[in-house]
């Protein structure tokens, strides 16, 4: 008997709609920790006399340290969140989360260069292609699925595997 391994299948993989909405979720999630940052910094920056110091993490209207603060911290978002539970916010939402090939989760190195990805300019539109498979998906050969259906597909396919009853999925 030839042991077969599972491989994610299109019955699985989250649709364009979900990967939307995990975005929008995970946008709105990244902001509202730059702004928890911000009013921490103000706090931590006060004076006895209850005036601002002239000192915080971004300097007033420097775009460029704007976009590094808020790039290390999506980085930083998604490879936290992804390495210790495989989902962010929202994709916790949605019931989706990053598995490799085998509808694993992928290791810590992936999750970086997936994270990493995330930098490529309009890279967030990618997702939007009639797969619903963003570069930062593509290039670090990782899938975003429906969890539940990954567990009821997996489950499936290693009961054939195991009576020997396995056909192409």
């Amino acid at each position: 008997m030839v042991e077969r391994s599972y491989f994610v299948s299109s019955n699985v993989v989250a649709r364009k709609e979900a990967r939307f909405f995990n975005f929008v979720v995970d946008y709105i999630s990244i902001f509202l920790i730059l702004v928890l940052i911000s009013i921490l910094n103000m706090v931590f920056f006060l004076d006895i006399d209850s005036e601002v110091v002239d000192s915080s993490i971004i300097p007033e209207g420097n775009t460029l340290a704007e976009y590094i603060i808020f790039s290390l911290l999506s980085i930083s978002y998604y490879f936290v969140l992804e390495v210790l539970t495989g989902r962010t916010i929202g994709k916790w939402l949605t019931g989706s989360i990053v598995v490799d090939i085998s509808g694993n989760k992928p290791p810590t190195s992936t999750i970086l260069k997936r994270s990493l990805l995330r930098l490529i300019p309009f890279e967030y539109l990618s997702f939007l292609g009639h797969r619903a498979r963003g570069w930062h998906d593509q290039y670090s050969d990782t899938y975003v699925v429906y969890k539940k259906k990954l567990e009821a597909e997996k489950s499936t396919f290693e009961d054939l595997e195991s009576l020997g009853l396995q056909s192409d999925i």
